[in-house]
């Protein structure tokens, strides 16, 4: 069973569209260009009426490198969110971070004939899902380790800056900007009051805890919070164990001392999965 059904789908529909076009055009004679006016985001034609731009703009790619990397990313970013919130909360997220980068485009792009197009901005915003959710998560960008919280600050100060200085690159900075600023706000504005449930499973000697989080709790509060689960539940099977079970009070002045050396204590451990949403305690 896929656990992330609207990521693969946003996944399929991406690079299905931008096949479909490309054959179109090879084939059929389809102008790109004029495709990418109509159904792309260019806030001239947006202003005076073409209101499906901010959404179908998410569907639309340029070079193959474009649509490949914005679909690693996708894949990548998505699964783990869609894990934590669910597809229908996911969804929401990934379509108003895509809105609020066409917002941005609109209102701070000194060109309003300047059409953009791609997913950038929707994908920018589940980064900033990631950064609220698992602020010290590791990720790969640009080939380099970083948390998610500070890629999240570089790639937003960079967005400002290349904005700036950077307008012959084609690239829409402010478009990552505004998706990045817009997953933030609703990741924690949104998200954190439709709570998200903690369900502690049990198989074995094996605990295995959901990804329900509160996105106002730290990772270290977390952490805490279902440490104290697992020892309540603990205590709850100690107190439905048959009498028979009932170990032994020690009786410290009675116990002979022995100098015999004692076997090592097993240290537990829990540890976090971001791409599963899962604590395993070892």
């Amino acid at each position: 069973m896929n656990r992330a059904p609207v990521t693969r789908f946003l996944v399929i529909a991406n690079t299905g569209i931008y096949i479909l076009l490309l054959l179109a055009a090879h084939y059929g004679g389809l102008d790109l260009q004029q495709v990418g006016r109509v159904f792309g985001l260019l806030p001239y034609d947006f202003l005076h009426g073409a209101l499906w731009q901010p959404l179908t703009m998410m569907f639309m790619h340029g070079p193959p490198w474009h649509i490949l990397f914005n679909m690693i990313a996708l894949w990548s970013l998505g699964t783990a969110i869609e894990i934590t919130v669910g597809s229908k909360r996911f969804l929401l997220l990934y379509l108003f971070s895509g809105l609020t980068a066409s917002a941005f485009i609109v209102i701070f792009q000194p060109d309003i004939m300047l059409h953009t197009v791609g997913a950038s901005g929707a994908i920018a915003g589940l980064l900033g899902a990631i950064a609220v959710f698992y602020p010290r998560s590791e990720m790969l960008i640009f080939f380099f380790p970083m948390k998610a919280r500070t890629a999240a600050i570089v790639i937003a100060i960079g967005s400002v800056l290349l904005s700036i200085y950077d307008r012959s690159s084609g690239i829409s900075h402010l478009g990552h900007l505004g998706g990045l600023i817009g997953g933030i706000i609703y990741t924690k504005f949104v998200l954190q009051l439709n709570f998200l449930r903690n369900d502690l499973r049990q198989s074995g000697s094996r605990f295995v805890f959901r990804r329900r989080v509160d996105p106002h709790a730290s990772m270290e509060d977390e952490v805490r919070r279902m440490m104290e689960q697992l020892r309540q539940e603990r205590a709850g099977q100690a107190e439905r164990r048959p009498p028979q079970w009932k170990e032994k009070e020690p009786e410290p002045f009675n116990e002979v001392i022995r100098d015999e050396p004692q076997e090592p204590t097993v240290e537990r451990r829990i540890y976090f999965d971001p791409v599963t949403g899962r604590f395993y305690v070892k």
